[in-house]
C-alpha cells in the first residue's frame, strides 16, 4: 500500500505527545498491517456523525464509499473484526466480534470502543499471538 499525500493536522499528536506513547508507536509501526472498512449491508456514503466526528478529531473521513464484504476479503484476511455481523471467515481465520455502540448513539463512544479494541489487538499481533 502506498499512501501519497496523506496530511494531519499539527495537533494530531501519538497519545497527547507522551514520549512514552510515542515510542509505543515506534515499536508497533514495525506490523505489517492494513485494514479495510467493509459491510454486509454498507449504507451508500459515512454516515453523517461520522464524518463530523473525524473531522472533530483532525481526519479527513475521505472519498472513498462504503462497499460490500467480498468473498476475496474473507479469503485473504489474516483476521477478521465484525461489529455485530455474523461473519464466517473463508479459511477458519479467527473472527472477533466487537461490541461498538452505533455512532448515531454517540461518536465519542464508539470511537473509544474501536480505538481500545484496536489497542488490544495491535498488541496481540506484535506479540505475535
Amino acid at each position: 500500500m502506498i499512501l501519497e499525500g496523506v496530511k494531519l493536522p499539527a495537533a494530531a499528536l501519538l497519545g497527547d505527545g507522551d514520549p512514552a506513547v510515542y515510542a509505543e508507536c515506534v515499536h508497533l509501526s514495525r506490523l505489517g498491517w492494513c485494514a479495510v472498512a467493509v459491510g454486509t449491508e454498507p449504507d451508500p456514503q459515512l454516515a453523517p456523525g461520522a464524518v463530523k466526528g473525524l473531522a472533530g478529531d483532525g481526519l479527513a473521513a475521505g472519498l472513498a464509499r462504503p462497499r460490500p464484504v467480498t468473498l476475496y476479503d474473507l479469503d485473504t484476511a489474516t483476521r477478521v473484526v465484525s461489529f455485530g455481523c455474523d461473519v464466517v471467515a473463508a479459511r477458519g481465520q479467527r473472527v472477533e466480534q466487537w461490541d461498538v455502540p452505533a455512532v448515531s448513539e454517540g461518536y465519542a463512544a464508539a470511537r473509544d470502543r474501536i480505538v481500545a479494541n484496536v489497542e488490544r489487538l495491535v498488541g496481540e499481533l506484535a506479540g505475535g499471538r
